[in-house]
């Protein structure tokens, strides 16, 4: 349980250590990592129950007819930074399912006799994803939402703003990301 909570963690917050590379600024949210460890765990020990109700209404109807084309397909991002990489794809079929693989990697600053050192890339998340999606309107929210039902090695629910979406390039953000855009590109 422990080890499936910290792949979780990261697979949601590397993203955002990646952004923000400068120790300071990790420094900073490390209190904010804490915290989102404490709510998984919560998370994790209560039925899982859908954050959106607005299956049927106008709204959604509206953004499916508008965006569903276009979210079909393979989509991938790759971020790398000094200590961090992440490699992510997905394949969001027509008939609701999606499959894809998660990548992310680390590497240490040790001091060894008294020198920094490096260390080499360790695997964080190396696992193969898959599961159902589907393009909502939160009214709550008030917000265009890709919903992710995982079936995979972690079985979640997550949501990621939808931002937008072209032949080449889908824009969305995590709601545990600080005004991250995560710009995937199209590769079929």
């Amino acid at each position: 349980m422990k080890k499936t909570l910290l792949k979780t963690l990261a697979f949601f917050t590397l993203p955002l250590l990646i952004a923000c590379s400068d120790s300071a600024v990790i420094k900073k949210i490390s209190l904010s990592l804490l915290l989102l460890l404490s709510l998984l765990v919560v998370a994790c020990t209560r039925d899982v129950v859908s954050p959106i109700d607005d299956e049927n209404s106008k709204e959604t109807a509206l953004f499916r007819e508008q965006c569903w084309s276009l979210v079909c397909g393979r989509w991938s991002q790759e971020d790398s930074a000094a200590l961090a990489h992440i490699k992510q794809q997905y394949y969001f079929t027509p008939d609701g399912s999606f499959d894809g693989h998660m990548l992310i990697m680390k590497k240490d600053s040790v001091s060894v006799d008294g020198k920094k050192v490096v260390t080499d890339w360790e695997n964080v998340v190396d696992n193969d994803v898959y599961g159902r999606w589907k393009l909502l309107y939160d009214s709550k929210l008030k917000k265009r939402v890709i919903h992710m039902d995982y079936s995979s090695y972690m079985i979640f629910q997550s949501y990621l703003y939808f931002e937008s979406v072209n032949d080449s390039v889908l824009e969305v953000s995590s709601p545990l990301s600080v005004d991250r855009i995560i710009k995937m590109r199209r590769n079929n």
